[in-house]
């Protein structure tokens, strides 16, 4: 199965990696945003036939001729500025850059007609405060999002129900433990 995993280069990313290559049966191509020999840990996973691009996902041309040149049967969207503190710093670049990925990746995907599955996900921030009552936390939590970070992944859950409901579009989010 092609696998696509944007952010590769984060914790997630080269976990999920080694996970799917151990199981076998699985193309993986990865990207980063930074210059793809920045990541020595990612050294083993080209050896053992992970590609990996360097892609800046909020350029909608970039992101197309990825989506063509992969054309995915299987999307992991890791990639995002995840520092809530640079969030506080700079909120536009953390909100533009974590929305703009993921429209231009569900845009590719649709005006290619591709039939992904999408992964999007999402955080514990999203939810803000919660009180010990309310733990642990399950879907049917308010969202309270208290940081640019949690506005910009309400956001993107958001955009993957839009685009489920107006596209058709396969998009499955990360569910919380129950």
């Amino acid at each position: 199965m092609r696998t696509l995993i944007t952010g590769i280069g984060g914790f997630v990313g080269g976990h999920l990696a080694r996970h799917q290559l151990s199981l076998g049966g699985y193309e993986i191509v990865g990207t980063t945003l930074a210059p793809v020999d920045s990541y020595d840990h990612l050294k083993p996973l080209v050896g053992d036939g992970v590609i990996l691009h360097q892609v800046d996902l909020t350029v909608p041309e970039a992101v197309d001729d990825l989506l063509l040149a992969v054309r995915p049967e299987q999307i992991f969207h890791l990639a995002a500025q995840s520092f809530v503190a640079e969030s506080f710093g700079n909120p536009w670049a953390t909100i533009e850059n974590n929305i703009r990925a993921q429209l231009n990746l569900l845009e590719g995907i649709v005006r290619q007609q591709l039939d992904s599955r999408i992964l999007i996900v999402s955080s514990g921030e999203v939810y803000g405060p919660v009180s010990p009552d309310d733990v642990p936390i399950n879907e049917s939590q308010p969202l309270r999002p208290a940081n640019p970070y949690a506005v910009s992944k309400v956001t993107q859950d958001m955009l993957g129900l839009q685009y489920h409901l107006s596209h058709g579009c396969l998009l499955y989010t990360s569910p919380s433990p129950r």
